[in-house]
């Protein structure tokens, strides 16, 4: 057993102690008056930590008496603390396991500083062996169908097909009603006469009168009124028709009658063959999706599912 016994320079001298027999227990003494408090001291503080005695050693040739280093290389570490001439190991400064904690809210970037991000990055890797294809994800929950477009430009006409065959003639339209009566004509020209009649039968003798004696002559009267006019005599049997007139000149064209109703429209015909197939359009730009549309495209389908994270490439 070695003691460590502090000299007169403040320094920690071993010195090998010598063990007799073990004597009888002294009686039990008077306890003595308490001691004024002492002065407040330094504390134990831990001036840095290093994987071996002889790597502190290495980093520290002049120590203080009463300096303390953590040695190890994980925690808990042993506290070694220099005497003046050696380091004295006290063991581990650890106390009982306390009680569980609460748990913590997860670490994010905002509880890092910029230094400690810098640190916990480390340096680019080499690029490693593609990976076997993994299968297909599940599809995707569909999105909100979006707004209606606006209506794109008019495109340009594309060429007249052939037409097609004509489809059978429509039924002849109901008659349009009789349009108003026209003006009365001039009246024509008087005919000529025609020939004169048979002479009609001799009529009845009237009854003969009483006879009176024959008186003188008186004046010659004045002519009577004209008696009137006698009935009409029964049509005489029609003549034989007349030569017939020569033509007369053509009269002039009338004016065109208004449109009559449109008839109903005819059964729709047949479809026409279909048209040529138009030219071939001139080929688009090829176009290569970069790292970033393939990063937007991921976190697009990621953002749909329940759990999404941060994709990149």
């Amino acid at each position: 057993m070695i003691l460590n016994v502090l000299d007169e320079n403040g320094n920690y001298v071993p010195i090998p102690a010598i063990v007799g027999p073990q004597g009888p227990q002294g009686p039990q003494g008077i306890q003595g008056p308490q001691g004024p408090k002492g002065e407040q001291g330094n504390g134990l503080t831990v001036l840095g930590y290093y994987s071996s005695v002889s790597a502190l050693t290495a980093a520290v040739p002049s120590p203080n008496v009463g300096d303390t280093y953590g040695i190890g290389y994980a925690p808990p570490y042993n506290l070694y603390m220099w005497d003046g001439s050696l380091w004295i190991d006290n063991g581990q400064l650890q106390g009982a396991k306390g009680d569980k904690g609460d748990k913590g809210d997860p670490f994010t970037y905002a509880d890092f500083t910029a230094e400690q991000l810098a640190g916990l990055k480390g340096p680019k890797g080499d690029t490693g062996l593609q990976g076997l294809q993994g299968e297909q994800g599940i599809q995707g929950i569909p999105g909100e169908k979006g707004e209606k477009g606006d209506t794109g430009p008019e495109g340009p006409q594309g060429p007249q097909g052939i037409q097609g065959i004509q489809g059978p003639k429509g039924d002849t339209g109901e008659t349009g009603p009789q349009g108003p009566e026209g003006p009365k004509g001039d009246t024509g020209e008087t005919g000529a006469q025609g020939p004169k009649g048979d002479k009609g039968d001799k009529g009845d003798t009237g009854a003969t009168g009483a006879t009176c004696p024959e008186g003188p002559q008186g004046p010659k009267g004045d002519t009577g009124d004209t008696g009137p006019q006698g009935p009409e005599g029964p049509q005489g049997i029609q003549g034989i028709q007349g030569i017939q007139g020569e033509k007369g000149e053509k009269g002039d064209k009338g004016d065109k009658g208004d449109t009559g109703a449109t008839g109903p429209e005819g059964p729709q015909g047949p479809k026409g063959d279909k048209g040529d197939t138009g030219a071939t359009g001139a080929t688009g730009p090829a176009y290569t999706l970069t790292s970033a549309d393939k990063t937007a495209i991921a976190n697009e389908v990621l953002a749909a599912l329940p759990y999404g994270d941060e994709v990149s490439y």
